[in-house]
């Protein structure tokens, strides 16, 4: 039950920030979120940086998604300055 309520606040929270951004973009930055924004069919594209840096640690973005795999169109690819960005529309 408490999970659900969680879904219902992260599903509201997207929807105002949304009407607060009007025409630009909304950008979520927090695993838990993005793995729950996902599962509610709220995310457009998936955006990924692939830099020259291991950690070794951290919290895996898409380790946690309730619905299985989700399917990803091909990628726009930005090349940067030691980066290449990535941005994969998501299938709906």
């Amino acid at each position: 039950m408490a999970e659900d309520s969680v879904r219902r606040r992260v599903e509201a929270a997207i929807i105002e920030a949304r009407k607060i951004a009007g025409d630009k973009d909304v950008t979520i930055a927090s695993p838990t979120i993005i793995q729950q924004a996902l599962g509610l069919g709220l995310v457009d594209e998936v955006c990924v940086s692939l830099v020259p840096v291991l950690f070794g640690a951290g919290i895996p973005y898409f380790a946690k998604l309730d619905q299985g795999h989700r399917m990803l169109d091909d990628p726009i690819v930005v090349q940067g300055h030691r980066a290449v960005h990535l941005r994969y529309p998501v299938r709906h």
